[in-house]
């Protein structure tokens, strides 16, 4: 059988046997597989990555059904008053939304949601506490000239469940949204807010944390 041989090109434009390790003639060395290197190196990065678990809180949507919906309702109704050709088609947005929020609300209630703590306010006698369900927010608070007050009383079982929250926690909720008339009850600050982030006064029943 006739022997094979291998040769490598130098730069220089020399032809090496394939043993040589430097080049005949300049003596450069020869170059290596930067390639195989190369692919090796994806190869691990490939393998480290399947190792990692993903976060469940970021694939996982924890919200209620009913809430989804409530927030789709919220969100279309910030589009219709946006595009709104006058006031008075604005205004006509923001209580078509306020009667299917109404609606959505007495059928299904406000039932174990999800929702993200803004924060704790204290209060003379208790505390208040404002949530974000995504699109809107749900605060107990004071509607003075509804003669309205969903504060959380110092004493009660909400208000030591209240004193181990964070601004940034996840909880589950429920109760209710508070009513004047034919509208919910709102503390925004503004036309805008309420049409785009609308805040409504909420009477909370349970405040479950999530667990970490």
């Amino acid at each position: 059988m006739s022997e094979v041989r291998t040769y490598w090109i130098c730069r220089c434009g020399t032809s090496n046997h394939g043993d040589a390790r430097r080049c005949t003639e300049c003596k450069a060395r020869r170059p290596r597989h930067w390639g195989w290197y190369i692919a090796g190196g994806l190869v691990v990065l490939l393998a480290i990555s399947a190792l990692v678990p993903e976060d469940p809180k970021v694939a996982v949507d924890l919200r209620a059904p009913e809430q989804v919906q409530f927030e789709a309702a919220v969100k279309d109704a910030a589009r219709r008053w946006g595009a709104a050709p006058n006031p008075a088609a604005a205004r006509e947005a923001l209580a078509a939304r306020d009667r299917t929020l109404i609606s959505m609300l007495e059928a299904e209630g406000v039932d174990g949601w999800t929702v993200k703590v803004l924060a704790v306010p204290a209060m003379s006698d208790g505390a208040g506490l404002l949530v974000s369900s995504g699109s809107a927010e749900f605060a107990a608070g004071v509607y003075l000239t509804a003669g309205l007050d969903t504060l959380i009383r110092r004493g009660s079982d909400l208000y030591e469940r209240l004193m181990l929250l964070h601004a940034g926690d996840i909880v589950r909720i429920s109760g209710r949204a508070e009513r004047i008339g034919g509208s919910l009850a709102e503390l925004s600050y503004g036309v805008q807010s309420a049409a785009n982030t609308p805040r409504f006064l909420f009477r909370f029943t349970a405040i479950e944390p999530m667990s970490q």
